[in-house]
């Protein structure tokens, strides 16, 4: 495919290569990702905490703070480990005491995920959908400008 740059705005190449770039943090995202759900352990684990934002409540209507559910779990050598969840909610998705699948490494277990589509692929379809918006706006652009 020959780019003729001559047609193009500075404003579309702008927005295009930053689109392209966010693609590529997605496929990189996709490909650990993948890497890491190959060579990991599954097992499950138990919601043993909440641990709260650092960023506070927000506004002052809101009386509860933003937290993400800790899971402990036994690895396969019967080593007990703790990880938190990526996403704090006000509302939090589990309970206390509530079964929880989980994904580690038997060489970091502390550094596992909850074994749920968001956790494990949430990051890279968020860069995938960005970098998707750039590239649409930078066709816009080109599209408006001819």
């Amino acid at each position: 495919m020959r780019i003729d740059l001559d047609t193009r705005s500075p404003l579309d190449l702008i927005m295009s290569g930053f689109g392209y770039f966010l693609l590529g943090i997605a496929a990189l995202s996709l490909l650990a990702g993948g890497l890491y759900v190959a060579m990991s352990e599954h097992t499950d684990g138990r919601v043993v905490a909440y641990q709260v934002s650092s960023k506070g409540t927000g506004s002052s209507f809101q009386s509860t703070p933003p937290r993400a559910p800790v899971i402990e779990f036994v690895t396969s050598e019967g080593k007990t480990a703790r990880i938190t969840g990526t996403f704090y909610e006000r509302e939090p998705s589990y309970a206390i005491d509530e079964a929880v699948p989980v994904r580690y490494r038997s060489s970091a277990p502390d550094a596992g995920v909850i074994d749920v589509f968001s956790e494990k692929w949430g990051f890279a379809l968020a860069f995938a959908a960005l970098g998707s918006l750039f590239l649409l706006a930078g066709r816009f652009v080109r599209g408006s400008l001819h």
